[in-house]
């Protein structure tokens, strides 16, 4: 490793000590009292914390408060107003909202469903988290390089966010018994002309998952997928779905990455699966599975929400 690499990483775990020392309780917190015990002014710890860790502090510090709140909904019984004091609310009702924005559910919902649904996952520009075995930070992304693109990728923000709201999805669907989702839908519509309706929620969750115009073209280009047995799967169990989709989304957002480092948007391929055969650009497909994939998802969303499983709202 070289003296860079050392340099940045003991920064940046220094940083990250001074969050855990916030996290702890111990001594002042806040802004101010995060640079102090950095020995910094605000404005230069802000820069360099940004610059190190890749995310304002704040923003770090709001999220980690946040995960061991959740930690502690799941694994203790304390009160939630203890819950939500310890995280440095000062009300329910703020702490209600802040939580039901990062996890989708209301903190009473989370507890509720601690015991039958894993924890669901939540995403991060600098990849630090509260670790709640451990109960300290870690980074899961290791040394942060010291200059990042600030530029917000949207399409990059669209497919996490779609990946997010279906992870939290499924994981609620296991609450639901095969009666439930199998059940025949009072109301069926397809959001496609040339594909037959949907019957049951089961076959709506199925079919938010994949797309197999997707599908078709990475087999054409001979897609190297870091790991293609989600493909062989053909059942519609809930757990084979989440299987699915982890598989499904590490292989189109790696695609969708590529097409946008190579600047191959313009790029044709025939999808010869058409009839007759029919030309389209990667962007094109990309901005297909998104102008349609997200609609279903939304669709298999408002059923759940028919059976009182709220997921929230489709935001990113």
């Amino acid at each position: 490793m070289n003296t860079d690499t050392q340099t940045n990483s003991d920064r940046q775990a220094e940083l990250l000590r001074v969050l855990e020392r916030q996290l702890s309780g111990v001594g002042d917190s806040g802004g101010s009292a995060m640079a102090s015990d950095a020995c910094l002014s605000r404005f230069h710890f802000q820069r360099v914390f940004r610059e190190m860790v890749g995310e304002p502090p704040g923003e770090v510090r709001r999220r980690l408060h946040l995960e061991r709140a959740a930690h502690d909904l799941r694994s203790t019984t304390k009160a939630i107003t203890v819950v939500a004091l310890e995280a440095g609310y000062r009300s329910l009702e703020g702490f209600g909202r802040a939580f039901k924005t990062m996890f989708r559910v209301s903190p009473r919902e989370y507890r509720k469903l601690a015991a039958r649904v894993a924890p669901l996952p939540l995403l991060a520009p600098s990849g630090v988290h509260y670790n709640s075995a451990a109960q300290e930070i870690i980074s899961l992304r290791g040394t942060v390089p010291p200059q990042r693109n600030t530029t917000m990728n949207l399409t990059e923000r669209f497919l996490d966010s779609d990946y997010r709201m279906k992870q939290s999805m499924l994981q609620m669907a296991r609450l639901l018994s095969d009666a439930q989702l199998d059940a025949p839908l009072a109301f069926r519509h397809s959001l496609m002309p040339f594909v037959e309706p949907e019957k049951t929620l089961r076959e709506t969750l199925d079919r938010m998952i994949t797309d197999v115009w997707v599908l078709t073209l990475l087999d054409e280009i001979k897609w190297e997928s870091p790991d293609p047995r989600y493909r062989a799967i053909t059942g519609k169990s809930v757990e084979e779905m989440i299987t699915r989709l982890d598989g499904y989304h590490t292989d189109f957002s790696g695609f969708v990455r590529k097409v946008e480092a190579d600047g191959s948007w313009e790029t044709k391929w025939v999808d010869r699966a058409c009839e007759p055969e029919e030309t389209f650009t990667y962007g094109a497909v990309i901005e297909g599975v998104l102008t349609w994939g997200i609609p279903q998802r939304i669709k298999a969303q408002q059923l759940l929400g028919q059976l009182g499983l709220n997921v929230g709202l489709p935001l990113p």
